[in-house]
């Protein structure tokens, strides 16, 4: 997994600050069509505040606006899909899922962030 790290940061009046966080979202080195990712506090790690959620697209996300992520231990779910809707399908409005949910953890600064996943193939 890649991190790179960019300068700037975004408020909210209503809480603990968000930043933003976005980057590309790849399976197996492949850019994953559709799917989201939420980036859930590390209560573990005694962190805590609201969910940061973005959607992905054609292997990129960026967090919906209002929807960054706190600072600090994070553990991050990622779900992809193959993009293709069936009008008849009562399911995602992302397609069939591509992999099972993946779980990682980052650690987040306090400052807008890229940071880029690849869901690896083969995982336990």
């Amino acid at each position: 997994m890649a991190v790179t790290f960019v300068l700037g940061g975004c408020g909210s009046p209503n809480g603990p600050e968000r930043y933003e966080v976005s980057g590309k979202a790849t399976f197996n080195g492949q850019p994953i069509p559709a799917g989201k990712i939420m980036f859930a506090p590390d209560r573990s790690a005694e962190n805590k505040g609201p969910r940061g959620i973005a959607r992905i697209e054609n292997g990129q996300y960026k967090t919906l606006p209002g929807k960054g992520a706190v600072v600090g231990a994070q553990i991050v779910q990622i779900q992809g899909y193959d993009g293709i809707r069936l009008k008849e399908s009562v399911g995602s409005d992302f397609g069939t899922p591509i992999f099972r949910r993946y779980d990682t953890k980052v650690d987040l600064p306090d400052k807008t962030t890229n940071i880029n996943f690849d869901v690896p193939l083969n995982r336990k």
